[in-house]
């Protein structure tokens, strides 16, 4: 379950980013900052997206980065992070809700992807996501739930 690979420091929420690159930066600064990828894979999530497009916007509003183990991933695992501005992708969708998806393999990149779709086709979640206070409430949502 997506609850069981994301901790208190995985997730955020900011006021703003200034496009969706420096949002998918500071989505994946606690995965590199605790060591579960290295730098790199926040280029290569980059790279991705530049050159296969924003296939990555899930639903209205929901985002998840990500890309190759052999790009870095030192461990699985997956950080939230939530704009209260939304960001604007070069298709002109809108993301407040970016996760950053880490998978040590491709079972785990599978099993996260089919958790982030899930989440994401539940709009009573995304808008207690987006309702939340901070990081430690939107935390709780995951602990407590079926996520």
């Amino acid at each position: 379950m997506l609850r069981d690979r994301m901790t208190k420091i995985h997730i955020q929420t900011r006021q703003r980013a200034e496009n969706w690159r420096d949002a998918i930066r500071l989505a994946a600064k606690p995965l590199v900052e605790d060591h579960s990828v290295l730098p790199e894979y926040v280029d290569a999530c980059i790279r991705v997206v530049e050159e296969e497009g924003p296939y990555i916007i899930f639903s209205e509003g929901v985002a998840a980065a990500h890309a190759r183990p052999e790009d870095g991933v030192l461990r699985s695992s997956i950080a939230l992070l939530r704009l209260i501005e939304p960001v604007k992708f070069d298709n002109g969708r809108e993301v407040r809700l970016l996760f950053v998806m880490a998978a040590e393999s491709s079972r785990a990149h599978l099993d996260t992807l089919i958790d982030v779709a899930t989440l994401c086709g539940d709009t009573g979640v995304q808008q207690l996501l987006l309702d939340a206070v901070d990081a430690k409430e939107m935390y709780e949502i995951f602990r407590d739930g079926s996520i």
